[in-house]
């Protein structure tokens, strides 16, 4: 049972059915409930009594009772808006966790701990987290967490200096994902001294 989940005592004592119960959970507090339910907060190994009285007489049963750490997922990424193509690196702050399984949506998901991933389409995703150990997860979903834009860059230099001596000589504009370049060039009077298309 993980902690923080609510745990079901089911009494099969039989009796006339006059009988009184006292439920001891090991922690400090009791029951006189018939089956009661209880919640565990911490993860220990706890030694429940079960005391049935009447006319009395009384018996005990014991049960050794495991309460396992409960995760508890959480996570950041960066960064959180990124061009097409480029990674995003997620930082995983879960505890109590010895697993994680990631869905970035779109199909993308992962195992690993601190995965770093690439979103394959513009647009917005939200993240999901399953943090478990043996027995027990914690699940955190953010959702639009992650929004992927159109991965088209352009540098325009805004200085060169054609004198022939092999430094800053051409004017190049570069990017990625460009279909068409219009150039107009003026001097520092408003003139205009070149322009190009493509």
């Amino acid at each position: 049972v993980c902690a923080g989940q609510p745990v079901v005592f089911t009494n099969s004592t039989s009796g006339s059915g006059n009988e009184t119960y006292l439920w001891q959970y090991g922690d400090g507090n009791t029951s006189v409930a018939s089956n009661p339910v209880y919640t565990y907060i911490n993860a220990a190994t706890y030694n429940v009594l079960l005391i049935a009285s009447e006319n009395g007489c009384s018996d005990t049963a014991a049960l050794a009772l495991d309460i396992y750490s409960t995760p508890m997922a959480d996570f950041v990424g960066n960064p959180l808006s990124v061009a097409l193509g480029e990674p995003v690196v997620m930082t995983n702050l879960s505890t109590n966790a010895t697993q994680y399984f990631w869905d970035f949506g779109n199909g993308v998901t992962s195992s690993q701990t601190q995965p770093q991933v690439i979103l394959p389409q513009i647009g917005a995703y939200t993240v999901t987290l399953i943090a478990t150990n043996n027995l027990c997860s914690d699940t955190l979903t953010k959702p639009d967490y992650i929004t992927v834009t159109d991965a088209s860059r352009v540098f325009i230099p805004n200085s060169f200096t054609p004198n022939g001596d092999g430094n800053n000589d051409l004017f190049l504009v570069y990017g990625s994902n460009i279909r068409e370049i219009y150039i107009d060039i003026f001097n520092r009077w408003g003139e205009k001294v070149y322009s190009s298309q493509n």
